[in-house]
């Protein structure tokens, strides 16, 4: 949280960068669990939505109703459309056309859902990361690339305990004069570490590994090679 916070205002007060990055967004198209929405232009200071359209499907993806409206203000947890023009499929399969001027629409998106900031993984906890890779999943989007860091940020508080099984046999293998030796190996192993899980991290990120393979691939390839030490350390 903290960190994420620190890059949000190094962004806006140290570097300058224009806050309606952050805070306004122009032509969304959103997914909900209930429909798509189509936004021209959404400011999430005023809460209030410019030019949207909302299409709602039935079960057969058949359009069931449009709604289309001037503006939309998020007004006491309920979304208040003004001018509203309201188009819905009757039972003999025709279009009843009805114009509003206010409509409520009820739906579970509140204005922290359009206006949500592209977050970088590292700068978000666990339980933050599996929220919003779940959302990202929830829009309908493919969200592989997220499962690659909610993964990684399992295994790599693993690091010390799979390295130990390295420096262990290496650190009873050499005598008091090659302490220096030890220390220099030690180093190399852990940029090797990293290197590896830099590399599957990458393979995870193109698809060429499943998520969780690619988070775990540098603790298997490590601890295998510590067991296989451990196991001749005596021979």
């Amino acid at each position: 949280y903290y960190s994420s916070k620190s890059n949000e205002i190094w962004d806006i007060q140290v570097e300058k960068q224009d806050t309606s990055r952050f805070y306004g967004r122009d032509q969304i198209w959103y997914k909900s669990q209930n429909g798509i929405y189509w936004i021209d232009h959404f400011d999430i200071n005023e809460k209030l939505m410019e030019g949207p359209t909302f299409f709602f499907f039935d079960e057969n993806f058949r359009l069931r109703q449009k709604l289309s409206a001037e503006k939309g203000v998020w007004n006491k947890g309920i979304w208040q459309l003004e001018n509203a023009v309201v188009q819905t499929l009757d039972k003999n399969d025709r279009y009843t056309i009805e114009r509003l001027d206010t409509f409520l629409l009820e739906i579970p998106e509140k204005p922290e859902n359009f206006a949500r900031r592209t977050k970088n993984p590292e700068d978000m906890s666990y339980q933050q990361l599996k929220r919003y890779t779940q959302n990202v999943k929830d829009e309908g989007y493919d969200n592989s690339i997220y499962l690659v860091d909610l993964y990684i940020k399992l295994a790599f508080p693993l690091i010390s305990a799979v390295l130990g099984l390295i420096a262990v046999p290496i650190a009873l293998g050499i005598n008091r004069g090659g302490i220096p030796l030890a220390i220099a190996l030690g180093i190399g192993i852990c940029f090797l570490y990293l290197f590896t899980l830099s590399f599957s991290k990458s393979l995870g990120l193109s698809g060429t590994l499943p998520p969780l393979l690619s988070a775990w691939t540098s603790n298997l390839i490590f601890s295998m090679f510590g067991l296989h030490l451990i196991m001749n350390t005596n021979k």
